[in-house]
């Protein structure tokens, strides 16, 4: 946006009766920013002058509360406004997920600093008076009446609010959860309670008892503490009947299940006996050991590849590249993962994709399933991602991500799985029934399919111009002849070709971030599912 653009924008802000701060407006190369006085929290839009774009967001300041503070009482009324921050911050970031656009918290960066701030809005969205109109009312809602209400009123209020968008109403709730009456954010001494998160049940053991309760008990409480807590420190004691779960501000008795270990599905005890063992009385495991006798090993490897991590990929010849790169650069990790091969030369596609997210997501998995999708189609980016995360967590063991944007092609983000090899390994020629062959980029041809530099012109016009990044596998002839011959390298023999030569420095780096991210999921789901000593 140029200088008149931006003062339009800003005029017709005015003209909406929004008031902004005249004496806060700062502007640089870059950006201008407006701070937003109609809003209940301090807040801005920050206009984005090269990109013709904004960010609205309000920003929430904490002190960061040291866990040696915490053990001081003389820190509770400190705490006490942290906390009141926290649910603003909260129920501002649920009113603003009402608007068709992605939500985005982030921090300045400065933990383990004294102060640290974390900014709740929405980046990247056209410059309209309408967006910032929506922001300020959505922003407003519930922010006024928050104010009045005392921590315990408020508590209560949240926990209404948190099972009503869960579908349960509070005399419905499957056990007893209440605010505690002694609410206190000193931390809990360490907790002896081992825990083994299954498929139906959890499993937990303390010092001198074992037992079981539902998992769908147990995720709804922690869900509950997730949503609504400063601090999200659990201790759990056990009853004779039931399973007593405190975090700072609630209190919830989960009932004891009448837990038979024959019921847990052979396939799964199998896999993970050793690990199930510990919380196991003897007279479990008297049962349970003639269920798991006389394992065939074949059937146990096939077990184990139904139970393994699964990755499907947009592009029919993604999966090659990246488990060659995997047995390149780390093959140790190709033994723990499994990879959809497609046979044939059709691309699965993004909206394909998307379907199977939302499928697998509806119905339990025995296994982590990570779909992975290019970054060449915006529209999709925001349903498939989580800046947040770094991925999207759909349930049940779905999970989402767009492949990372590479160093070598910042510039240029909406990258396929090619993009993550350099240049020249994209253009290398290879040999293909006598005929020179290689793969092109859109920007090698003007906007009519021309490359003068090399002789050749595309006919996939929509791949072609200048600001094009996009792999062209097909339809690539020679401009100074009537010759039929087809010069682009398809995909699949693109794919085949790459492993005949050592990674570039760039494709190592590139491959590298998406195996970090593969592994970041895994342990997410690890994490989630085998808690061990919680407190």
């Amino acid at each position: 946006m140029n200088a008149k653009e931006i003062e339009k924008f800003i005029n017709d802000i005015k003209s909406a009766d929004i008031e902004i701060s005249l004496d806060e407006i700062r502007s640089d190369a870059e950006t201008t920013v407006l701070v937003l006085e109609d809003l209940p929290y301090l807040g801005a839009v920050e206009i984005n002058k090269k990109k013709n774009n904004m960010n609205i967001y309000c920003s929430f300041s904490y002190n960061e509360c040291s866990y040696e503070d915490r053990l001081s009482s003389e820190y509770f009324s400190d705490i006490k406004g942290e906390v009141f921050t926290f649910f603003k911050q909260k129920e501002l970031e649920h009113n603003l997920k009402q608007l068709p656009f992605q939500l985005y918290v982030w921090d300045d960066g400065c933990y383990g600093c004294y102060g640290t701030d974390v900014y709740v809005g929405f980046c990247g969205v056209p410059c309209s008076v309408d967006i910032v109109k929506q922001f300020i009312k959505n922003a407003k809602q519930g922010a006024e009446q928050q104010s009045v209400l005392t921590l315990t009123h408020l508590l209560s209020k949240k926990l209404e609010d948190v099972l009503q968008r869960k579908g349960i109403f509070k005399d419905n709730v499957p056990f007893q959860i209440e605010v505690r009456k002694d609410i206190d954010y000193k931390p809990f001494p360490d907790n002896e309670t081992l825990f083994y998160v299954g498929e139906e049940y959890v499993l937990f053991k303390t010092l001198d008892s074992h037992g079981a309760i539902s998992k769908d008990h147990y995720d709804l409480f922690n869900n509950i503490v997730d949503e609504i807590e400063y601090f999200t420190d659990i201790y759990y004691l056990m009853g004779d009947k039931f399973l007593q779960a405190f975090s700072t501000s609630f209190y919830a008795q989960i009932p004891l299940v009448d837990f038979n270990v024959v019921d847990l599905e052979v396939a799964f005890v199998r896999l993970h006996l050793d690990e199930i063992k510990p919380f196991l009385s003897e007279k479990d495991l008297q049962q349970l050991l003639p269920q798991v006798g006389n394992i065939n090993v074949d059937d146990l490897t096939d077990i184990k590849q139904y139970f393994l991590p699964h990755i499907y990929t947009e592009g029919h010849t993604d999966w090659k590249h990246i488990k060659h790169a995997i047995s390149a650069m780390h093959s140790t990790y190709l033994e723990s993962i499994m990879f959809e091969e497609y046979q044939s030369d059709e691309n699965l596609g993004d909206t394909y994709l998307l379907k199977m997210c939302e499928v697998h997501s509806k119905g339990k998995n025995p296994n982590v399933k990570i779909m992975i999708f290019d970054r060449d189609n915006p529209s999709i980016l925001a349903k498939i991602d989580d800046e947040e995360k770094g991925f999207k967590e759909w349930g049940n063991r779905v999970y989402s991500f767009a492949l990372p944007v590479p160093e070598h092609r910042k510039t240029t983000p909406a990258v396929s799985i090619e993009h993550y090899y350099s240049d020249n390994e994209i253009m290398r020629e290879t040999d293909v029934a006598g005929v020179k062959r290689r793969l092109y980029i859109g920007n090698e041809f003007d906007s009519i399919g021309r490359a003068p530099k090399s002789g050749k012109i595309c006919k996939v016009l929509n791949k072609c111009g200048e600001n094009s990044i996009a792999i062209i596998d097909d339809n690539v002839y020679d401009s100074n002849s009537n010759s039929t011959i087809n010069y682009a390298l398809s995909k699949s023999a693109f794919a085949e070709e790459i492993q005949k030569y050592e990674l570039s420095h760039e494709a190592k780096c590139a491959f590298s971030i998406l195996l970090e991210k593969i592994l970041a999921i895994l342990e997410f789901d690890k994490k989630k599912r085998n808690k061990n000593i919680l407190g």
